[in-house]
């Protein structure tokens, strides 16, 4: 690529995890990933890559991040892991429009380079910049890292238990939907993604402290363009956008509500706990009383897990065909996203340069929009 665009030289830590422990936990993890091949469900190992467990008991059940070097980032940053996948990680300048020559010309390079990688190479441009937390209590976290598995844009030195989820697979011929046993899919991912955070040993001693922080879950749901071409809804039309919204917002509410059902009888996040601010004020009556407040509404919020939901811009795309630009009208379905998946498996052989720095643009800036939707904690 032009030279905006630098190789990083081995800028990756390792971060797999093996159950190793009891042959309990062994069997315990055996047992769970059956239950979750069974409801439909495909648990991705780092070893995987990217490749769904198959009738093999899987010992990596665990993703740790892979950071991108230093914080002390410049414009843009480019690494490759071993698996071939490169991904770009820009600063926000490059995603808007600029109207003096100079930082026009070096945006168009920048594109130019980027169009040009990506139809000869396995090149994915990182487009959210924040993950989002299940919780109104927690703050929103920076994502400069990648979950090698599926591309997923998070934190560095951050605990995953990364799944996946075909909706297609719970549809019948005219992309209806089998409700129950989707949500009977979902229910199972967050109850084995929990169990399976126990039986994970991690590689590091930050990736252990994050595991044990906040139990994070990816669960990917995909297949999301395939559900629109089953039910033959033009994607331009407000109808298509309709069905996936509420589709997502009724899965992130159910997986919510059983990370919320787990914490009542498991215990909440300690994350949660350990951003009570009540801790670091001096006054013993103005503590107490923050005290009881921040308690009601962690009582009200609380959940088992920090994270839940993946999405990815890619994903609402039928995965038949070349990828058909009109879709890209169905991009604010990211707003339901935790966090980002930028690997991407459709073709985009139809599309010119223009469209592919259109697209990107538009899921960035949607990706942008779910930190001003960030909910304020009721009562705090």
């Amino acid at each position: 690529m032009s030279g905006d665009l630098a190789a990083a030289a081995a800028p990756f830590t390792a971060g797999e995890a093996e159950v190793t422990d009891a042959p309990s936990r062994r069997a315990d993890a055996q047992r769970l990933c059956r239950q979750l091949q069974l409801a439909g469900v495909e648990l991705i190992t780092p070893r995987d890559s990217g490749t769904a467990v198959g009738g093999g008991v899987p010992l990596d059940v665990a993703s740790g991040s892979q950071a991108l070097l230093p914080d002390t980032m410049p414009r843009v940053r480019e690494a490759s892991l071993s698996d071939g996948h490169s991904y770009v990680l820009a600063a926000a300048d490059r995603f808007r429009s600029h109207e003096n020559t100079a930082s026009s010309g070096d945006h168009d390079r920048f594109w130019a380079g980027l169009w040009q990688r990506q139809a000869a190479s396995r090149t994915h441009l990182m487009l959210a910049p924040d993950v989002m937390p299940q919780c109104p209590l927690l703050s929103v976290e920076t994502a400069t890292a990648i979950l090698p598995a599926l591309g997923i844009q998070v934190p560095p030195e951050t605990s995953w238990l990364v799944m996946r989820l075909d909706v297609t697979r719970f549809a019948d011929a005219k992309g209806v939907l089998q409700e129950t046993v989707l949500e009977q899919a979902l229910h199972s991912c967050v109850d084995a993604g929990d169990a399976l955070h126990d039986a994970a040993s991690w590689p590091t001693s930050a990736m252990r402290q994050d595991a044990s922080l906040n139990r994070r879950l990816a669960i990917q749901i995909t297949g999301l363009g395939d559900l629109v071409e089953l039910r033959r809804i033009d994607p331009c039309h407000v109808e298509a956008l309709k069905n996936l919204d509420e589709l997502l917002r009724w899965a992130r509410s159910t997986l919510q509500a059983r990370s919320h059902l787990i914490a009542k009888s498991a215990g909440r996040l300690p994350a949660i706990e350990q951003s009570d601010p009540s801790r670091l004020l001096p006054c013993a009556v103005a503590r107490e009383d923050w005290r009881q407040r921040w308690r009601h509404t962690a009582a009200e919020t609380a959940v088992r897990h920090r994270n839940l939901l993946v999405l990815s811009p890619w994903s609402i795309f039928p995965t038949r065909h070349l990828a058909d630009y009109r879709y890209a009208d169905l991009l604010p379905i990211l707003l339901h996203a935790d966090a980002c998946a930028v690997q991407r498996s459709v073709s985009l052989a139809q599309w010119n340069i223009n469209e592919f720095k259109r697209f990107n643009r538009r899921a960035w800036a949607v990706l942008q929009q779910r930190c001003a939707a960030t909910l304020i904690a009721k009562g705090v």
